[in-house]
């Protein structure tokens, strides 16, 4: 379920870079570099993030389950 989470930071950080080259180079938008960009982003950045987003997702669950896991004595 890491993934689901992966994913979700993965393409928003890709929503922010591509929205910002937009308004960046807006008369004449380079897409050869946003294509790149987009290409780098989504090929390199889930195995940079895949550690930090398991570890965001245990800790949801534990956090979720904290009472369930301890037996009602917190």
């Amino acid at each position: 379920m890491a993934v689901i989470v992966n994913t979700a930071l993965v393409e928003g950080i890709f929503a922010v870079l591509f929205v910002g080259g937009l308004i960046a180079s807006w008369p004449d938008i380079n897409w050869p570099f946003l294509l790149a960009a987009g290409l780098i982003t989504n090929a390199i950045l889930p195995f940079v993030f895949f550690p930090y987003s398991k570890m965001l997702w245990v800790a949801g669950d534990l956090a979720a389950h904290s009472e369930r896991a301890s037996g009602g004595n917190l």
